[in-house]
């Protein structure tokens, strides 16, 4: 579990606006850690922090369109950005009170969709099912001019339990995936982890065995999506073991005298080369942490270095 408070990551950043009024959000209930929201299974997740770069994503089934997803809001329900789905099914991304918005081109109207939204140093970019709909940059002067009437540390990130939204998986991160990793978690879901370095706030799997949220609700269901990665459909998916692993990972004989890169969470190369007849590959270089193993540039899955 993630040891430091939610709190602790809150920062005074770009990312935020002059106040513009929206819907009211649950109220606030005081500093909570990780292993606290955990057991309060009854209630969604509340007070995530804002942080000046990030990825939020979702696996859903849209059930009604104009509904909103996930919003950094004060405690008085004044909204300050938004990721939502408009009344003609696309997503959208937004700060109001400087008037920036960002909507992707495919309609989401009919099945399961993974989406990403990323924030780099203030570029917004739209993932839907691991491929870049749209990206455009923020005129950070003119959202710096509002920042004078902010009060940051009561900007909190709230998930949306509307009914808009049959959700499955949802994770938010202080970091700007790329896209290579973004594709990787379609397949490989986010998980609670005790290495804050990676930049995981939080993750809700509902397809993971065991994980306690069944008290969320109704909109929050375990294989609402079916995979989206035609990868996992394969009868020669890609499979490391042992998982976690501190030496070396082995592969299938599928994969022998292929090429593979492994990539950081946030999609940094560390290292390549071609795996041997014995569908072996030495990660003793790496540091304890999680990592994906790429194959082909088509195969992937995530692993862990103990």
């Amino acid at each position: 579990m993630i040891k430091t408070t939610f709190l602790k990551y809150v920062c005074f950043i770009a990312l935020s606006s002059s106040l513009c009024f929206g819907n009211n959000i649950n109220e606030p209930k005081g500093d909570a850690t990780n292993a606290e929201m955990l057991t309060a299974v009854t209630n969604l997740p509340y007070n995530l922090p804002l942080t000046a770069d990030f990825t939020v994503m979702a696996k859903i089934k849209i059930n009604i369109s104009g509904s909103t997803l996930f919003s950094w809001s004060n405690e008085r329900g004044q909204v300050f950005s938004s990721i939502t789905i408009t009344d003609d099914y696309k997503l959208k991304f937004e700060i109001p009170a400087i008037g920036y918005s960002i909507v992707s081109e495919a309609s989401l109207e009919s099945g399961c969709h993974h989406l990403a939204v990323v924030c780099d140093r203030g570029r917004i970019t739209l993932y839907i099912n691991g491929e870049e709909e749209i990206s455009t940059q923020i005129n950070l002067s003119e959202l710096y001019a509002h920042m004078g009437s902010i009060d940051i540390n009561t900007v909190k990130g709230n998930l949306a339990n509307s009914g808009g939204f049959d959700i499955s998986e949802f994770a938010l991160f202080k970091d700007p995936l790329v896209q290579l990793v973004i594709q990787q978690l379609i397949s490989s879901p986010p998980v609670f982890t005790s290495d804050v370095t990676i930049g995981l706030l939080l993750a809700l799997n509902f397809n993971m065995p065991g994980m306690p949220f069944a008290g969320l609700g109704p909109n929050f269901q375990a294989e609402v999506c079916v995979t989206l990665s035609s990868d996992d459909l394969e009868k020669d998916a890609l499979k490391v073991y042992p998982n976690p692993a501190s030496d070396f990972v082995k592969v299938s004989k599928n994969f022998i005298n292929t090429t593979y890169r492994v990539h950081d969470i946030i999609g940094k190369e560390l290292i390549s080369g071609k795996v041997d007849q014995s569908g072996t590959i030495d990660i003793k270089s790496l540091k304890n942490g999680v990592y994906f193993l790429n194959i082909d540039a088509k195969h992937s899955v995530k692993f862990i270095k103990k």
